[in-house]
C-alpha cells in the first residue's frame, strides 16, 4: 500500500519570487562604478610623472622591481597572519589555539571585539589570492617581453594597492577596499594584456 509523502514546510526564501530589489541594484551599480574607476586608475597611473619618478629612483634596478614586489607581497601575506595570531593571543579569552585554527576563525567572525582581526584574516587570504594572478602576470610579461618600465610601473602600482588594502579592510571602508583590490587586479590584467597585444602601447602615450 502506498502512503502519501509527509508534508514538508517549504523555506520562506523558496516561496518568494526571484526579484532584484532596488537596494540590490543600487549596490551592484556602485560596485561596477568602483570597478570601472579602478580600471581607469590602473590604466592612467603609469602615465603620471610621479609614478615614473618613484619607479626609476627606487633602490633596486627597474628590471628587478617586479621580483621585489613579489617578495614584499609574500612578506605582507605572512605578516598579516602573524598579526592575527598575535591579536588573538592578546585579546581572545584563552589566547591563540593552534590546535583548532578553524575554530579561531569562527570565533573572530562572531565576536564583535575581534571583528578587526577577522577582517585582517580575510585580507591575509585575499593577499594570497592576489599573489596567484600577479605571479601569472609576471610569467606572461617575462615570456612576451613586456616593456620593462611599464612592467615595473604596474608592479609598483600593484604593491601600493596591496599595502593599503589590509588597512582599508581592517577599518571596514568597503568602497576603498574594493577600489584598491580592483587596482591591484587590473594592474595585473593590464600587464598580461599589453604583453599579449603590444600594439595597445599607444594608449599609454
Amino acid at each position: 500500500m502506498l502512503y502519501p509523502a509527509p508534508a514538508r514546510d517549504i523555506p520562506t526564501c523558496m516561496k518568494m519570487p526571484l526579484t532584484i530589489s532596488g537596494t540590490f541594484k543600487h549596490h551592484v551599480t556602485i560596485f561596477y562604478i568602483i570597478v570601472a574607476l579602478a580600471f581607469s586608475s590602473a590604466l592612467a597611473l603609469p602615465k603620471l610623472v610621479l609614478v615614473k619618478s618613484l619607479v626609476q629612483n627606487v633602490f633596486v634596478a627597474t628590471d628587478a622591481l617586479p621580483s621585489l614586489v613579489i617578495l614584499l607581497t609574500v612578506v605582507v601575506w605572512v605578516s598579516l597572519k602573524l598579526l592575527v595570531m598575535a591579536g588573538l593571543a592578546f585579546f581572545r579569552t584563552g589566547g591563540y589555539d593552534n590546535n583548532h585554527p578553524k575554530e579561531m576563525t569562527s570565533s573572530m567572525a562572531t565576536d564583535v571585539s575581534q571583528k578587526w582581526l577577522y577582517r585582517l584574516e580575510c585580507a591575509h587570504n585575499n593577499t594570497m589570492e592576489a599573489l596567484v594572478y600577479f605571479g601569472c602576470a609576471n610569467v606572461v610579461a617575462s615570456r612576451l617581453n613586456l616593456n620593462q618600465l611599464l612592467w615595473a610601473e604596474w608592479s609598483f602600482i600593484f604593491l601600493a594597492a596591496r599595502l593599503a588594502y589590509p588597512v582599508a579592510y581592517a577599518a571596514d571602508i568597503d568602497i576603498l577596499r574594493t577600489y584598491l583590490f580592483g587596482i591591484g587586479l587590473w594592474s595585473s590584467c593590464l600587464m598580461m594584456l599589453f604583453s599579449i597585444f603590444p600594439a595597445l602601447s599607444p594608449l599609454l602615450a
